[in-house]
């Protein structure tokens, strides 16, 4: 009589199979929280040494926006491979620290690691957006001894180094990489461009543009916001039709773009056209706008003067919008755009509406930077600042500050001077 007898399975092969089932898993994943859940099977599980898991790992937290995470898992990883340097100089890079993408690769370095193509394209990104253009071209020595220089990917990173930071020779830098490029790319053009534009070198960008084989929302938008930047208004809603006779989908950069231009020139009939578009546009459907567009707009019905329909979109802001708004500006600007929309509220003597935008300034927390002046007496600079007592002659001076204020009272009329803030208390204006 024969019994059937069970074989047992070698430990190793469950092991491989549990492996590959978790690895599975990772490849689908699709949120950050499912992600959170397969890490902790795998140290449930015993598999935090697996290096093909870890690596995955590793890329999908720096994919979600976690280089924290990743770091965690990166030191864990025993003799990491330079898929799992790249991964983590690519986190870095793109996260609020990206000068630690420049740390990491120095650590690579300094353990005899050897870098690949992705390895300088991702450091020479961290380099752009740590403004470190000294970093990125020791970088770019690195690129020409290791034989990457005629690499298209890594041509394109230093492409965008020069062109966003300059360097020692400036733009100039950026154009000798663009000109070795055996194979250019629509982000490559797109560098050079931009490059051209901040620059302030209109024409020269416009060369560029006029030049591309192949153009992106990104090449129309650039130009047209080199144009609008630079004054030429004209220029930047011309090629702005021009866009949307090509078809290329308009986007919000380019609204905001057009916008400007219309306030430079005073153009109600294109600013409402846009609003219009935009809140009809299928893209922008039940989508938040941008601040810089809603910016945008309340400075485009201010410049040409229709005051209530700034004030309509303003007040159309959400509560997190408006803060949004506030503390996306320069410090330095925060209140301007509802200062000038209050300004010109006070000139029409339309003191309720003047109220309650102050009243908004208010609950917003936003304040103007007290006034500051200064005044050279022999040779010495003395620095004045509105509300400030600790000069050594602060009694002095603001006697006769009052003195002159006295004085500034008792002249009825200054034609050339709207008198905007007579009717304003002193504790509610923000001049």
């Amino acid at each position: 009589m024969f019994t059937e007898q069970v074989i047992p399975t070698p430990a190793n092969t469950h092991s491989r199979a549990l492996q590959q089932h978790i690895f599975s898993l990772l490849q689908d994943c699709n949120s950050f929280k499912k992600l959170t859940q397969i890490h902790a099977q795998l140290v449930l599980n015993a598999l935090t040494q697996k290096n093909f898991i870890l690596v995955k790992l590793l890329s999908l937290y720096v994919s979600s926006g976690y280089p924290s995470h990743a770091h965690k898992i990166f030191e864990n990883i025993q003799n990491p491979s330079t898929a799992a340097w790249n991964q983590i100089i690519r986190g870095h890079a793109y996260s609020d620290m990206p000068r630690n993408s420049i740390m990491v690769f120095k650590r690579m370095e300094s353990m005899c690691f050897e870098p690949d193509r992705f390895t300088y394209s991702f450091v020479l990104s961290g380099c752009v957006r740590s403004d470190l253009v000294r970093v990125g071209e020791q970088v770019h020595g690195r690129v020409l001894s290791n034989g990457y220089c005629s690499n298209v990917f890594v041509q394109t990173n230093l492409v965008n180094l020069y062109a966003t930071l300059g360097g020692e020779c400036g733009l100039a830098s950026g154009f000798k990489v663009f000109d070795e490029m055996s194979e250019r790319t629509v982000v490559s053009w797109n560098s050079l461009l931009n490059g051209c534009v901040r620059s302030g070198d209109v024409d020269g960008a416009w060369r560029v543009f006029d030049s591309m084989p192949e153009r992106n929302v990104v090449s129309w938008t650039t130009m047209i916001s080199g144009f609008a930047q630079n004054g030429r208004c004209r220029q930047a809603l011309n090629l702005f039709h021009a866009m949307r006779r090509a078809r290329v989908e308009l986007d919000q950069v380019a609204f905001v773009a057009a916008l400007s231009a219309c306030a430079e020139l005073g153009d109600l009939r294109l600013g409402r056209w846009i609003h219009s578009y935009v809140n009809e546009a299928v893209p922008f459907k039940g989508k938040p706008l941008q601040v810089s567009l809603m910016n945008a707009l309340v400075h485009m019905y201010s410049s040409c003067g229709a005051v209530d329909e700034a004030y309509r979109v303003f007040k159309n802001m959400s509560r997190r919008t408006t803060i949004s708004w506030t503390k996306e500006l320069d410090p330095d600007r925060a209140a301007n755009y509802l200062v000038l929309l209050s300004n010109v509220y006070a000139t029409e003597k339309r003191w309720e509406i003047v109220a309650s935008i102050r009243e908004e300034i208010t609950k917003m927390g936003v304040t103007k930077p007290p006034g500051q002046s200064r005044l050279q007496i022999n040779r010495a600079i003395h620095d004045f600042v509105a509300g400030d007592s600790t000069h050594k002659q602060a009694n002095t001076i603001y006697d006769m500050l009052g003195s002159l204020t006295r004085q500034a009272k008792q002249i009825e009329d200054i034609p050339s001077i709207p008198k905007v803030f007579t009717n304003v208390n002193k504790e509610d204006s923000l001049v």
